[in-house]
Parts: C-alpha cells; sequence; structure tokens
C-alpha cells in the first residue's frame, strides 16, 4: 500500500495494460522521516528544551504529510480506482492496526496498576469506531481523516489544478478558516471530519508548493521564510492539530506552510550533499506510516516495564492519560536518566519496525509510505 503516493512516474514506457512503475522520491522520504522523527519525540514527553523546541516542531510536524501529499499528486482518472486504492491503504490498516492495539491495551491494563487507563473498554471500542478519543493508539485518527481528505481532495483537483496561485492559496486559506469555524468549541468530531477541509487546505499548497518551487526555493525567500517561522512559532507557541489548539490561526497556517515548505528543502539540501543521516531519515520515511501507528502502544508498554522495575519512582514519574509522558519537576535540568529515556522511547519503536523488516516474510511491504 502507498498511501501518500510519494513516487515519480518511472522513464521506460511499458505495455497499457500494465501499469507504469514509479519510484519513490528520496528527498521527500527524507522530508518524512525528519517529521515522523519529530511525532516520536513529541511524544516520548523528554524532549529537551521543550519550550523552545516544541513551538518549532508541532507547527509542522502533521501538516507536512498533507503538503506532501499535494506535492506528489497527480491526477486520477478514476475516481472508483482511487478510491479502492486509498481503502486498501489507509482504512483497511486502520481497522487492522487498531484491533490490534485495542487487544493489547486491554493485555496491559489488565496487568498493570494504572487507574488512570482503566477506562471502560466498550466506550473505548465505540470510539475507535467513530474513529476518535483513541486511548490505546492515538495517532490512529489520522489514517481515517488522511483518507477522506486525500478523496475530497482528488474530486476538487480537475476544477482547481489550472487556476492561478492567487485562487489556490486563497481557496486553501478559505478551507482552513471554514475548518476553524466549524470547530470553535474544540469538539472532537466522528473521524475529526472538520480537520479534513484543514488537511485538503494543506494539500492544495502542497501542489502550489510543486508548481512554484524553483521561484519560492531562492535563498534569500527561503532565508525571509525561515525568519518568520522561528519569529511566528515563539510568539504562537505549541499547537495540538487534533486537539484543535492552533493558537493565532493564521499564525498557525503561515507557519504550517512555511515549516512544511523548509522541511522539505533541508530534506533536498541535505540530500544533494550524500550525508551518512540520509540513509537513516530515508528509511524512516519510507516507515513513517507504520511508525506513525506502533509507536503509540510501545511507549505505553515500555512505561508499564519502567513503572515495574522502579524506574518511574525514581523520577517523580507521574503517567499521564496515555501512560507514557510525565509531569517532571524541572523541564530545563535533564539528568542522565531522563536523557537516557528520550532515547529509549526513541528508539524502540524504530527498532521494532526494523525487526519487522528483518522478518523472513517482511509485514511491511503492504504499508510502506
Amino acid at each position: 500500500m502507498r498511501p501518500f503516493a510519494f513516487y515519480e512516474p518511472d522513464k521506460k514506457t511499458k505495455e497499457s495494460k500494465v501499469k507504469t512503475k514509479r519510484k519513490r522520491v528520496i528527498w521527500l522520504d527524507i522530508a518524512k522521516g525528519i517529521a515522523i522523527l519529530s511525532v516520536v519525540l513529541y511524544h516520548t514527553g523528554f524532549l529537551p528544551l521543550q519550550k523552545q523546541l516544541l513551538p518549532i516542531i508541532t507547527s509542522y510536524m502533521l501538516p507536512i504529510f498533507c503538503v506532501i501529499g499535494g506535492y506528489t499528486y497527480t491526477q486520477q482518472n478514476n475516481h472508483i480506482i482511487f478510491f479502492k486504492k486509498k481503502v486498501k491503504s489507509l482504512i483497511i490498516p486502520y481497522f487492522v492496526v487498531g484491533i490490534l492495539s485495542y487487544l493489547i491495551w486491554f493485555v496491559l491494563i489488565s496487568i498493570s496498576n494504572y487507574q488512570i487507563i482503566k477506562l471502560n473498554l466498550q466506550d473505548q471500542f465505540i470510539q475507535f469506531l467513530l474513529g476518535k478519543n483513541l486511548i490505546f493508539n492515538g495517532p490512529l485518527w489520522f489514517l481515517a481523516t488522511f483518507f477522506l481528505a486525500i478523496i475530497f481532495f482528488n474530486f476538487i483537483f480537475f476544477f482547481i489544478k489550472n487556476r492561478s496561485i492567487f485562487f489556490q492559496v486563497g481557496l486553501s486559506f478559505f478551507l482552513f478558516i471554514a475548518s476553524y469555524f466549524i470547530n470553535l468549541k474544540k469538539i472532537h468530531y466522528p473521524y475529526s471530519f472538520d480537520l479534513v477541509l484543514l488537511m485538503v487546505s494543506f494539500f492544495i499548497m502542497g501542489n502550489v508548493i510543486k508548481n512554484y518551487w524553483r521561484r519560492i526555493t531562492k535563498k534569500y525567500i527561503i532565508g525571509s521564510f525561515f525568519l518568520l517561522y522561528i519569529l511566528l512559532s515563539f510568539k504562537n507557541g505549541i499547537v495540538d492539530v487534533y486537539g484543535r489548539l492552533y493558537g493565532n490561526p493564521i499564525y498557525f497556517w503561515l507557519n504550517a506552510v512555511f515549516g512544511s515548505l523548509l522541511i522539505m528543502y533541508f530534506s533536498y539540501f541535505i540530500y544533494k550533499r550524500k550525508l551518512k543521516i540520509n540513509i537513516i531519515l530515508e528509511y524512516l520515511g519510507k516507515r513513517s506510516l507504520f511508525i506513525l501507528v506502533t509507536h503509540w502502544p510501545i511507549m505505553q508498554w515500555i512505561t508499564y516495564v519502567l513503572n515495574s522495575t522502579g524506574v518511574l519512582e525514581l523520577i517523580n514519574g507521574k503517567p499521564e492519560i496515555a501512560s507514557f509522558s510525565y509531569y517532571l519537576p524541572n523541564k530545563y535540568i535533564f539528568t542522565l536518566i531522563e536523557i537516557l529515556l528520550l532515547v529509549i522511547y526513541t528508539i524502540m519503536p524504530i527498532l521494532f519496525v526494523v525487526m519487522l523488516d528483518k522478518s523472513k516474510k517482511c509485514v511491511l511491504t503492504s504499508v510502506q509510505v
């Protein structure tokens, strides 16, 4: 399954009955690798200098997936085939991984003493069917909402593709504002349908970036965007897309676009220089979907092990509702054990994916992004 279509057409032509092969765009995989690493680091709860780094990270870490999706999108002539493909690549994984996560979570709460996560099992399963408030695997909501967004974008693409940049940017901003006002009360609707408009807004901006890439990636323009991004990030603070916590909505929308563009540009920059880190980031990008939907349960189980061994008591850790983020007495002074926990919570989900890759029958071939 290739839900985000991060591919370029193969130059070789074949018979009409054979589908054209596509190859991955390495520098976009690198960008997705940076994005998914940012998501994991954010969810650890142990990121150093959080007050300084989280406003920067949270502005781009989810919108960039939609921006890249719009950048790599190609017009689909058969909407039915496209729909079936996205069901296979997004909805089926949502239910398969969701059910497995639910069962694993059931085992966890059965053997642990975390009163805070002993929620009603039936209510949680209903929430799973509605695609919201998934305590057993929070990031799963993204799959269902992304599915609705890509289908919507697919239907409107023919209408907007030849329009001016002013029309496309204006439509993008309008959809964002519509999403914002639809949910001023920050209600978690089924499948986050209000966030569908937000995602489509970023899909459109991804297509704009693609069409004007050469013009907007001049050094003085990128430099200006970078300064604006840093300024607006600190002015707006930490954002939470799923929680509908945007701070100043205009600052958020601008920063989501600027941040995504900057990460893409940086990825292209380091790709051209063939740095060794590219191999790691490219791998993370290729497996970003699977890392997204597995790191949350893995972190919950890490917490259980650390709690059982007395490590949490050592650092005065208090599990929050997700059971793996903590209130720490000091966010600026990080002890060796806290840094070690940051590494453990970041590395273990990645090692899990690597382990599956090394298995005799790789189960990840069907969930590549």
